[in-house]
């Protein structure tokens, strides 16, 4: 028996009224190319429906009951990874997949897709894969594509170019066991090449491997020699920290993963407390920040030439903002971004005074969170 996460996929095609019947023509210029964008003159706004009949994806993230009650956290789902890798001028579209082969679907044009999974070599199957990115790790003006899996292994798939991948995780340094959730890329030391961060959650919590009578029999937290500390059952999962002023058992995820690229696409990971992260005060962090991270995006939110990094995070852990001083080294904002949940985010200039804001899609559906700039 199976519990439908997303039991259908469903594309949605902006409208804004009648387009023209002539496509403008691709213009050519030194290593890239571009055409004016075909604007709609009338009609109303909003979205249209694009059957799997209509564009040919046929997709579905299913997960068995089974995989749900022994990791409950599979139930955050999976993302989707849109991205030209073949290089004809059209965004193909990838989804990972928490059971099964993930989906690689190329763009036919005219909004229609084929399914070219099993020739392109990226199935990944047997993971709980939950998110993917297209990026040119290696340099060579080719989409790479990067799979995140909840236990691992995460997977960097090399384009050669010929509408097939190559697995090159190891290689590059990337394999990874934690609970990885999303990935976003940019260059965050400025030295030309893309660098990674990896959101991670947590394989297994404290409910999937604690029976209830585990849990209730033993105090989370107890006394010892005048000093509350969490009961030796627990340390694996909790940690006593002060949340606004108030000391609380917090559970403890897997720590999120800044890696460094070296320029030819093999990454480093950079350590949460040698001097690459600072708090508030500009002191280097006491310990991995490991939270629930579900989604983090780069961006210049302070307009400063360089990319800062927003990361959001479940459950009762702050989203966090990291500015860039443009050498990959990474200060806390000290900005208080509250405990929403969030799924994801997107930035743009809202309320049109030229900084970008920040809108965060929260757990419960009417929860959003705009952080004005």
């Amino acid at each position: 028996m199976v519990c439908p996460l997303r039991a259908s996929l469903l594309l949605l095609l902006a409208v804004a009224g009648c387009a023209s019947e002539a496509t403008p023509p691709w213009q050519e210029a030194e290593d890239f190319r571009w055409r004016e964008l075909s604007i709609r003159e009338r009609g109303n706004p909003g979205f249209t429906e694009m059957s799997t009949r209509r564009t040919g994806v046929d997709f579905g993230n299913r997960l068995s009951r089974v995989a749900a009650i022994e990791h409950d956290h599979l139930l955050v789902g999976s993302g989707v990874a849109v991205g030209d890798y073949d290089g004809d001028g059209l965004a193909d579209l990838y989804f990972p997949r928490l059971e099964g082969s993930n989906a690689l679907y190329r763009n036919l044009g005219g909004w229609r897709f084929e399914d070219v999974t099993e020739e392109a070599g990226v199935g990944a199957p047997g993971r709980y894969s939950t998110g993917a990115s297209f990026a040119d790790v290696d340099g060579d003006g080719r989409l790479d594509l990067f799979v995140t899996a909840l236990g691992g292994p995460n997977a960097l798939f090399l384009n050669l170019g010929d509408g097939s991948f190559e697995d090159a995780t190891a290689d590059a340094g990337l394999s990874s066991a934690l609970g990885s959730t999303s990935a976003t890329f940019a260059d965050v030391d400025a030295d030309g090449d893309l660098d990674l961060y990896v959101a991670n959650y947590k394989v297994e919590s404290a409910a999937d491997v604690l029976r209830p009578y585990e849990r209730a029999s033993v105090d989370l937290v107890v006394e010892l020699d005048g000093e509350r500390r969490i009961a030796e059952e627990f340390q694996q999962h909790f940690r006593l920290e002060m949340r606004d002023g108030v000391q609380v058992a917090a559970e403890q995820a897997d720590p999120d993963r800044l890696y460094l690229n070296d320029g030819t696409g093999h990454f480093e990971a950079v350590s949460w407390t040698g001097g690459r992260f600072l708090d508030a005060d500009g002191v280097p962090l006491a310990r991995d920040v490991d939270d629930f991270g579900l989604a983090a995006r780069f961006y210049d939110v302070d307009g400063d030439g360089d990319v800062d990094l927003y990361v959001c995070n479940d459950f009762d852990d702050p989203d966090y903002l990291w500015l860039n001083d443009g050498s990959g080294t990474f200060t806390d904002s000290g900005q208080s971004l509250g405990d929403h949940g969030s799924y994801g985010i997107a930035l743009g200039d809202v309320d049109g005074d030229g900084d970008l804001d920040v809108l965060g899609a929260a757990v419960i559906a009417d929860d959003i969170a705009w952080w004005e700039n």
